[in-house]
């Protein structure tokens, strides 16, 4: 009876023993921080740096010059192709008595909705403005693009109403949409500290300050 006790008494270590080597061991999470999350920490925790200008421009050139000359025609002059009118005239936004063809001509319809990629049959109900530019014919689908003929404001003040939504402390490093900026502005404004920053330019403005991005030039056909 002894020599059976002393038997379970040598295996319940042993068991022991075994059992704990097959637990799951605990990660042990050192309390050193490595470089990583040292790093992680201090840009996490670093202010965003203010602009020393409230409403500085962005860094590099605005895309913006000098119009271009509109020449005076000879009296009693007349044009009925846009490209010889455009060559005469230099620049004009929007053609004048001289100009005595078709308005718009369907040629330059038909290359500006082929730049957008509108068929014929779709752009039936598409209406397309044209004008001179440094004697080069450019096409603008406004029936697309309400701002074809909208000068872009080229005001470094915030409007009104970005300054209020900037005052919203939700609204922190927040780019402002067109509805509260203006789809005027050709610049982006961001919400940073209380305060509307103009933080880059996204849209190119031409040298009549129209948007660049949505007149197409139209080659002599």
């Amino acid at each position: 009876m002894i020599r059976k006790n002393f038997f379970c008494y040598l295996l319940i270590p042993l068991s022991v023993t075994a059992c704990v080597q097959h637990l799951p061991r605990e990660i042990v999470t050192s309390t050193v921080p490595n470089e990583t999350s040292v790093a992680q920490t201090t840009a996490d925790t670093a202010e965003t740096p203010v602009a020393a200008e409230e409403y500085a421009l962005p860094e590099g050139t605005l895309v913006w010059t000098d119009a271009s000359v509109t020449r005076t025609l000879p009296a009693g002059a007349t044009y009925a192709d846009p490209w010889d009118y455009c060559q005469a005239v230099g620049t004009i936004d929007t053609p004048g008595p001289e100009y005595t063809g078709t308005n718009p001509p369907e040629v330059i319809k038909k290359e500006v909705l082929r730049a957008l990629a509108i068929s014929e049959s779709d752009g039936t109900a598409h209406n397309v403005v044209w004008r001179c530019v440094d004697g080069q014919v450019f096409g603008c689908d406004s029936s697309m693009y309400s701002t074809c003929l909208t000068p872009m404001n080229l005001s470094t003040t915030p409007p009104e109403a970005a300054v209020n939504e900037c005052a919203k402390a939700e609204m922190d490093n927040i780019t402002l949409p067109g509805a509260v900026v203006g789809n005027d502005t050709p610049y982006e404004w961001t919400c940073q500290s209380g305060k509307p920053v103009i933080t880059g330019q996204g849209v190119t403005v031409d040298e009549q300050g129209y948007n660049a991005l949505i007149w197409y030039p139209v080659p002599r056909q």
